[in-house]
């Protein structure tokens, strides 16, 4: 049963508190990884407000390179390392709350890469174009009932849009 309520796909509205918590954890999250606050982003559907979102932080960080991250630092901390977990260039960090349910992932990227750019992207554009967030949303809502027990059904659902978005940089 745990392995489907850790797959379960749960949609919420906007929080105001994911503001706050944002802040609290670039933060502590400056000091671990020794990165600049504008190099910690939050990102993802929590980040934006006329969406429903899965009520995980998502948190996008720029390094110099993956060698200087603090992977000791993050597991003290409570993080699971993911490492790439099937995104090149990118290294994951997990942090897992009630009945091992994600609630926050930490997605750390190179500067020489373009990842913590299009997280970037990806965010203001929905941000600054209503209509096409509305339709990100209307999106996941139907994928969130066609794949009420399936995360990655969900998320593979989402990438065509994903990329016709990316494909605006």
């Amino acid at each position: 049963m745990e392995g489907v309520e850790r797959n379960k796909v749960i949609l919420v509205s906007y929080n105001e508190e994911w503001k706050t918590e944002f802040n609290r954890v670039k933060f502590v999250l400056m000091q671990i990884l020794d990165v600049k606050g504008e190099d910690i982003q939050h990102v993802g559907s929590t980040a934006i407000q006329s969406i429903v979102a899965k009520p995980i932080l998502d948190i996008a960080i720029e390094v110099e390179n993956f060698s200087s991250l603090n992977i000791d630092g993050m597991r003290e901390l409570g993080y699971d390392y993911r490492h790439e977990a099937g995104v090149p260039g990118r290294q994951l960090f997990v942090l897992r709350g009630i009945e091992e349910r994600s609630i926050h992932h930490i997605h750390c990227f190179e500067r020489s890469g373009n990842g913590f750019q299009e997280q970037l992207f990806f965010r203001d554009y929905l941000i600054n174009h209503p209509d096409m967030a509305q339709q990100y949303n209307e999106m996941k809502i139907t994928l969130a009932l066609k794949y009420p027990n399936d995360r990655s059904q969900y998320t593979v659902g989402k990438d065509e849009f994903i990329q016709y978005v990316l494909d605006q940089m």
